[in-house]
């Protein structure tokens, strides 16, 4: 009670002394705040507002730029923030004792409670709530002496009630299953995963980068993805290609994979490690590597339909269990392509001739007489040409 008191009395001086905003904070998603009583802006931008309060407390609203329905799960990976924010105030040791969810209303919170020790350091507290808006996040957290935690979970209720803006969350469910994107090819998602909200793909964008990407164009690529509340999210891009493709199966699969790779990396295909062919569905994909991040196991699969192909893009967080060939290989059988039997590739009869010449007679130059052999070889080398002719077009 004694420390209650010095608490409440110090947070009368600090209210007279300081400042405060005249107008809320605006945050990210449309997020504002009104620091209450008693709180010293500390700093802000537009995702962060830290405040301090008295006897070493300190206050933060956050805003998350992914939106996730709040779970048992979910409130788990809150308990995470709460112990980072325990380690910037130097309490490099700290637990979780409190992780759940309450409802309020039609919303599901996360309530998360986490205490921290250091070597000459009184033990702390932190107590933090977070819930969905539209598109985002928002998280609110109060950090103190473990001796003032009733002073500081009544504190986090008035934190609460300080923050107001942000559109009602989006239905996620609504996101998931089946979909056919703006170009043509749909497939079916695993549980988990969903199409992301408009709002979400500026934070999706810094990922698109390592796979050349400056941003999603959605007339040629959807994305899906599996977001958690740290800003995180696995990643699976599908993009429609124009690549010039021959018949594919394991009799042609040598040089129409290196055809594939030199219009693919261009000057570096040599440098590239051949693609690997795995048959996902009705038909053939070719798998090759892409550069990791560290953080993102990353990949890349080649599927012909039509006259066209999907590239589609792996980038999944490296943990046990989980990668993005796996995600990938998971997620291709459900593919729908357009067009006839199921988007079938269309092979010009000049390619059907070359096929037969170099996949299926590989011997013609020693069983058929030296005239055939030459018309043959020459057969060969226009095909060859014709396929550059249209790259060179499509470039």
């Amino acid at each position: 009670m004694l420390s209650a008191f010095f608490f409440i009395a110090s947070v009368s001086v600090v209210q007279a002394a300081s400042v405060q905003p005249t107008e809320p904070v605006s945050l990210d998603r449309g997020v504002q705040v009104a620091l209450p009583g008693g709180w010293t802006l500390d700093s802000a931008n537009r995702e962060t507002l830290l405040a301090l309060g008295p006897r070493g407390s300190a206050a933060w609203v956050a805003v998350g730029n992914l939106q996730v329905d709040v779970d048992p799960a979910a409130a788990n990976a809150v308990g995470r923030r709460a112990i980072n924010r325990l380690r910037s105030a130097g309490y490099d040791s700290g637990k979780v004792t409190r992780a759940e969810v309450r409802t309020e209303g039609d919303l599901a919170v996360a309530l998360v409670r986490a205490e921290g020790s250091a070597p000459g350091k009184p033990d702390a507290v932190a107590l933090m709530l977070s819930w969905p808006v539209e598109a985002g996040m928002v998280h609110v957290g109060v950090r103190g002496p473990l001796a003032d935690e009733a002073v500081l979970a009544a504190a986090l209720e008035r934190w609460k009630a300080a923050v107001s803006g942000g559109n009602a969350p989006a239905d996620l469910a609504s996101l998931g299953g089946a979909f056919i994107g703006e170009n043509g090819v749909g497939v079916t998602l695993p549980a988990g995963w969903r199409k992301p909200l408009q709002g979400e793909l500026e934070a999706l964008n810094p990922a698109l980068k390592n796979i050349g990407m400056v941003e999603l164009d959605p007339s040629r690529c959807w994305m899906a993805m599996t977001p958690t509340i740290l800003d995180e999210a696995d990643l699976v891009v599908g993009c429609v290609k124009d690549l010039q493709i021959g018949v594919l199966d394991e009799h042609s699969l040598g040089y129409e994979e290196e055809s594939i790779r030199g219009q693919l990396f261009g000057s570096k295909a040599t440098s590239r490690e051949a693609g690997e062919a795995v048959t996902l569905g009705d038909r053939l994909s070719i798998f090759y590597p892409m550069p990791s991040d560290g953080h993102q196991d990353a990949i890349m699969a080649i599927t012909p339909f039509g006259n066209q192909a999907l590239m589609t893009y792996g980038l999944v967080r490296e943990v046990e269990g989980q990668t993005a060939r796996s995600t990938v290989e998971a997620l291709l059988p459900t593919a729908v392509f357009p067009g006839a039997d199921n988007g079938a590739p269309q092979i010009a009869a000049t390619e059907w001739i070359s096929y037969g010449l170099r996949a299926r007679l590989g011997l013609v130059s020693l069983v058929l007489s030296p005239a055939l052999a030459g018309a043959v070889l020459m057969w060969q080398r226009a095909a060859k040409r014709q396929r550059e002719l249209a790259l060179a077009d499509d470039v």
